[in-house]
């Protein structure tokens, strides 16, 4: 058995150490020096330097080091640059993994292989080179780098991995090499500032979400030799506007070019025999679509939400064509199918949803930036993934009782909500379900929460402190990753919550000095739980605390705020709960803001609900009236006369409030032509009076044949001598 042997030497100026058969050293200035032949794959958080990995900020490694080991520079945020020498030939899994500090890397050509995550949420990373030794670029390699804005694939390389460039949001444009075969899952997907790609001919299988959320292509070629594409592979691309499919092609998968709200038109060749699930769901521009006679099925909501093909299919001779679209009801900028809503129009600024929908679909909202407000009513059961993805605009949402899941990603990067109230009925939240909503200050989770899905939290900076019920037996991976603003965790459950993951760790970039409140008898057992052994200050939660929980339970169970004795009762009850508690107790009350908020709600109700009777008494008081000069109008000739009934009637009218809920269609229309009909009258009678004020100018009489009721025409010998009658009502103007 190969024995290693650790020397560590403690010095003023440096840290050396033997490990295997490499030595390091880490200076004052916090350089990492790595000598040696073999470097070993370490274990997550295995490598020697791991515990002082803050400290590190370059990384030489010497001439004769053959290997970088899985996990040697995981986690070293500070890293900012790394010097490989021509010696090392493989670069282990996740070598680099977390390393956001770091600018650019330089690969020598000895490199044949980059392994699994080796570069993954190295976010700083603007710049790499990859020699053309390399043959492929592993699952993940450089997933999360954001920084990247441009990459070259050298010629070397034969197939792009799963994930391999995943979430790389500033890539603007990638040449894919032409001894590329295949493009993996997820391998360019949520790449938003990606505009321009060319897939070569030498591709013949596209993987599953391949280029799914790459927002910023207008336009993709598939070429000949691609045989497959996997599910999902272009959705999301809502900048798409074209797209060419090719004859080598015999299906279009799941979910394909789902909410590519951009693409107007798609040929589909006679190749195809099959279009899956969802296809196209989501397409809001398509306005035309030919579908061949080679098509013998179409999978379940293919078409759905693409409101504009109602009764424009080409080639209808196939039943199947007809589709769930002519079904399609609109309400109030949404579309409905059934009792689902599949679709919200992008202009929609504030939404209800009637009570006759049960769901709300994948992607119902998607992209609806301007959207600030929307109600949720008790029959809706269930939110969909991506339902309300990138409601950057939205505010504040409350979820009925009545729903039971909140789906992935449900509402992802909704970065403008600031509350968010989940009933108790919700027993599941999906993965990535409120990822990016750096808005949020505090998230309650009711006890009726069973599991939550990996990231589901990930990036609420703006979250100050999070509770975990009891009923929570695992977080998923990433759940509160990034959720760097965090100050206290309170965890009730006496079991520590599973925590194990598989990339990304559930509380990073969160200050493990801050304090994790357990209950009693627990603390131990945290102390030594994987992930929550890593926080330094596990304490019981205090009396204070559990007090404090008490009052932002009541907070919770306001919910939606209503103009009812119910809800001022239940508003009550919680403040006076709150003034009740010391002064540090109130500071442990992490939901205020939704008690003030919902104090301020309710009284904003009860002032419009005052207004509305106010407005109703003034509509009582005015109507009579408006009505009584609109009959007198009819009877009454006199000129001036009718000119002061029209101002009062303006001047009543202008004092009411048209916004009382009452019927009021039949009287505002009827005003409505009094007015217009009256002003044209009065125009009418100024002419016909100027005309006659003027008669006595020999310029009138030339212009006018006057005659009067006799039917005498008035000469200028008659004007001039005053024979005519100066009556207007007397004269006629022809």
């Amino acid at each position: 058995m190969k024995k290693y042997i650790l020397l560590i030497a403690l010095s003023i100026f440096s840290l050396n150490a033997i490990h295997a058969e490499i030595t390091w050293t880490l200076s004052d200035d916090g350089t990492l020096t790595i000598s040696g032949t073999d470097m070993p794959n370490y274990k997550y958080g295995g490598a020697p330097w791991y515990s002082q990995r803050n400290k590190i900020k370059k990384v030489v490694i010497e001439n004769g080091v053959t290997s970088i080991g899985n996990y040697a520079f995981d986690g070293c945020s500070g890293l900012t640059s790394v010097t490989i020498p021509n010696s090392v030939t493989s670069i282990g899994e996740s070598a680099f993994f977390v390393c956001s500090g770091l600018t650019s890397v330089t690969i020598p050509n000895s490199v044949t292989s980059i392994g699994m995550s080796t570069f993954q949420y190295c976010f700083s990373l603007t710049s790499i080179n990859i020699p053309n030794s390399v043959t492929n670029i592993s699952a993940c390699a450089f997933s999360g780098c954001r920084g990247l804005t441009s990459i070259t694939i050298p010629n070397s390389v034969t197939s792009i991995e799963d994930a391999a460039f995943e979430s790389c949001t500033g890539l603007t444009s990638i040449n894919i090499p032409n001894s590329v075969t295949s493009i993996g899952e997820d391998a360019f997907c949520n790449c938003s500032g990606l505009i321009s790609v060319t897939i070569p001919n030498s591709v013949t299988s596209i993987g599953s979400r391949a280029f799914s959320g790459c927002t910023g292509l207008t336009s993709i070629t598939i070429p000949n030799s691609v045989t497959s594409i996997g599910y999902s592979a272009f959705s999301r691309c809502s900048g798409l506007i074209s797209v060419t499919i090719p004859e080598s092609v015999t299906s279009i998968g799941d979910g394909n070019f789902s909410g590519c709200s951009g693409l107007t038109s798609v040929t589909i060749p006679n190749s195809v025999t099959y279009i899956g699930e969802r296809a196209f769901n989501g397409c809001t521009s398509l306005t035309s679509v030919t579908i061949p006679n080679s098509v013998t099925s179409i999978g379940e909501d293919a078409f759905n939400g693409c409101y504009l093909l109602a009764d424009k299919f080409v080639n209808k001779s196939n039943c199947y064509c007809e589709y769930k679209v002519v079904d399609i009801e609109q309400n109030d900028g949404l579309l409905l199918i059934g009792n689902e809503v599949v679709n919200c129009r992008k202009w929609a600024t504030s939404v209800t949803i009637p009570n006759s929908v049960t769901s709300i679909g994948e992607y119902a909202f998607w992209g609806c930036k301007s959207l600030t407000s929307v109600t949720i009513p008790n029959s809706v059961t269930s939110i969909g993934e991506d339902a309300f993805n990138g409601c950057s605009g939205l505010i504040s949402v409350t979820i009925p009782n009545s729903v039971t899941s909140i789906g992935i990603r449900a509402f992802y990067d909704c970065s403008g909500l600031t509350s968010i109230i989940i009933p108790n009925s919700v027993t599941s939240i999906g993965g990535g379900a409120f990822s990016g909503c750096s808005g949020l200050t505090s998230v309650p989770i009711p006890n009726s929460v069973t599991s939550i899905g990996s990231s589901a939290f990930y990036g609420c900076s703006g979250l100050t402190s999070v509770t975990i019920p009891e009923s929570v037996t695992s977080v998923g991976d990433g759940t509160f990753s990034n959720c760097s603003g965090l100050t206290s965790i309170t965890c009730e459950a006496s079991t520590p919550p599973n925590c194990s993951y598989n990339y990304n760790p559930i509380f990073y970039n969160v200050n493990k000095s801050i304090p994790v409140y357990v209950p009693a008898n627990s603390v131990d057992a945290y102390k030594k739980a994987n992930v929550w052994k890593d926080f330094t200050n596990i304490q019981e939660i205090p009396d204070n605390k559990k007090i404090a929980d008490a009052v932002v339970a009541l907070i919770n169970a306001i919910g939606k705020v209503e103009y009812t004795d119910a809800c001022k009762d239940q508003i009550d009850k919680a403040n006076n709960a709150y003034n009740a508690l010391t002064d540090e107790q109130k500071t442990l009350v992490t939901n205020l803001e939704v008690l003030t908020n919902a104090q301020q709600t309710y009284e904003t109700l009860k002032a419009a609900a005052e207004k509305l009777i106010a407005d109703k008494a003034a509509f009582n008081k005015y109507k009579s009236e408006i009505i009584a000069i609109i009959e007198a109008l009819v009877k009454d000739d006199d000129s001036d006369a009718v000119k002061e009934i029209i101002r009062k009637a303006i001047s009543n009218i202008e004092a009411l409030e048209y916004d009382v809920a009452i019927t009021l269609d039949n009287n505002k229309a009827k005003v409505q032509s009094f007015v217009t009909s009256t002003d044209e009258a009065v125009e009418n009678q100024r002419a016909e009076d100027q005309k006659i004020n003027g008669i006595e100018e020999l310029e009138f009489a030339e212009k006018y044949n006057i005659y009067d009721l006799n039917g005498r025409k008035i000469t200028n010998s008659m004007l001039k001598s005053g024979l005519y009658i100066r009556n207007g009502k007397k004269v006629v103007v022809k």
